[in-house]
């Protein structure tokens, strides 16, 4: 079985695009593309933005994931021994360089946190939510939130809808620093917004327009569709 670092840069080459290219036609950065093609990077957050930038599918880069969701399909599999994957920190307003973000355990996901059998059939991963934004929505400060990624989503079970829970991922400086939040999604005519959940008022809300270009230098993502949440109610007793 290739590695995606393998099959990533083979397909770009099969493409005859460059790293800069396949950057501007996913919109992920041309470091993170070249973290994965070196193997330094293990993320698969960004592989459907890939995969649909050079017209094939997520399987095609990871192997692993077309063997999961061919599993994920079927009706005997036993869902609540699976845990999802892990995404790392949600916490408003906390950018977070790209070297310490990729600095993160990945083995961390504590084993109560398990994925949505209802979902199976997306990929699905685990963040750690930090802060208050969205205290009033039932996410407190150290609760693990556990979403399907958005793509297969979408994909898999209909639009984002106004109302959804979202985790939403911030670059700026050219994606050089990265901030991942959870957010409440409404949608106007001309914009979507993403709104706290929060008695603090120092949350505020983005407001992104419909061409996904914010008036300053920040890049945002829909990444996530919330599910569900867990709190550790065994360390809280400690």
């Amino acid at each position: 079985m290739a590695t995606i670092a393998e099959n990533l840069k083979r397909l770009r080459n099969a493409a005859k695009l460059s790293q800069a290219k396949l950057a501007d036609l996913s919109g992920v950065s041309q470091q993170l593309i070249s973290q994965i093609e070196g193997a330094k990077n293990s993320s698969t957050k960004e592989l459907p933005a890939l995969a649909k930038a050079l017209g094939v599918s997520v399987g095609d880069i990871d192997e692993e994931y077309a063997d999961n969701s061919a599993n994920l399909s079927g009706p005997a599999i036993a869902q609540s021994q699976i845990s999802p994957l892990y995404g790392g920190i949600v916490q408003a307003g906390q950018f977070r360089s790209v070297d310490e973000w990729f600095d993160q355990d990945p083995d961390q996901v504590p084993d109560h946190v398990r994925i949505d059998p209802t979902r199976s059939r997306a990929r699905q991963y685990a963040w750690q939510a930090r802060g208050d934004s969205m205290n009033q929505a039932g996410i407190h400060d150290g609760m693990w939130v556990v979403g399907a990624d958005a793509g297969d989503y979408v994909d898999q079970y209909g639009d984002i809808v106004t109302g959804d829970l979202v985790v939403v991922e911030q670059s700026r400086y050219q994606g050089s620093e990265r901030e991942i939040t959870v957010k409440e999604i409404h949608f106007f005519r001309d914009r979507y917004e993403l709104r706290p959940v929060s008695d603090n008022e120092e949350h505020e809300p983005i407001a992104v327009p419909h061409d996904h270009s914010p008036d300053d230098d920040r890049e945002v993502k829909i990444i996530g569709i919330v599910l569900t949440a867990y709190a550790d109610l065994k360390s809280r007793r400690k």
